[in-house]
């Protein structure tokens, strides 16, 4: 049986692979009585985040390219941090956050990418922490091209 937690001040949806019959913080309980939430794996595993946008058009439904993306973090730490690109086919290209002064750090896209509908989003690798706060993007639309 799956648990799914929601935090109601973030959004976030956690799902757990474990039979709870309840849930409450960092503490669960179950058929094994009551068990302590937490550590830095997943059953023995890195754990894996994601927090994405939703795939959209971004101001235009002009085809764009992705300049830079930059993300606003209060963790001096982002190594081990991507950058994802999302098309609407859910073709996802990663690229190394970079980090910056002041917070700030950045990832530079492949040239390549001329989409309408671009998705944007930040994963951990092996389980490294993250905190973002924004999560910026600047783009360039063709001048006439929709198609």
């Amino acid at each position: 049986m799956t648990t799914i937690a929601f935090n109601l001040q973030s959004h976030a949806a956690t799902e757990y692979d474990w039979d709870f019959s309840s849930l409450s913080g960092r503490y669960a309980t179950g058929a094994e009585g009551l068990l302590a939430l937490g550590g830095d794996t997943d059953a023995g595993r890195p754990i894996a985040a994601l927090a994405t946008t939703p795939v959209s058009q971004h101001k235009s439904s002009l085809v764009k390219g992705v300049a830079m993306v930059y993300v606003s973090t209060p963790s001096a730490q982002v190594q081990g941090l991507e950058v994802l690109v999302e098309l609407p086919t859910g073709q996802r290209y990663a690229y190394a956050l970079q980090q910056q002064a002041r917070g700030v750090a950045r990832a530079q896209p492949g040239r390549g990418i001329r989409e309408s509908y671009l998705g944007f989003g930040v994963r951990n690798v092996a389980g490294a922490d993250f905190e973002i706060e924004r999560i910026e993007v600047q783009t360039h639309a063709s001048a006439t091209r929709r198609v």
